[in-house]
């Protein structure tokens, strides 16, 4: 018998971008909702108190990235391993 069970340490991993605005917020929190460890890319962190203490709470890591600049988008891939 197969068995298709996941190690403990290859856990599901999202990496979501613009997870700042109203949609990539709603994106981390369905994410993390389905069990993924959750990386949060925007140019900037979310300003609102709420959102950062529920991304807190929940174990997300927020990265400050341009996905337009190629060397952002090495230092965001080197921070979420």
């Amino acid at each position: 018998m197969i068995s298709h069970a996941r190690p403990e340490s290859d856990a599901r991993v999202a990496l979501i971008t613009g997870a700042a605005g109203g949609i990539g917020r709603a994106y981390v929190k369905g994410f993390v909702a389905a069990g993924y460890r959750v990386a949060a890319v925007d140019l900037r962190p979310p300003e609102q108190p709420a959102v950062q203490l529920e991304w807190s709470r929940a174990g997300v890591l927020p990265v400050e990235a341009d996905v337009a600049a190629e060397s952002s988008v090495e230092q965001m891939v080197a921070e979420v391993r």
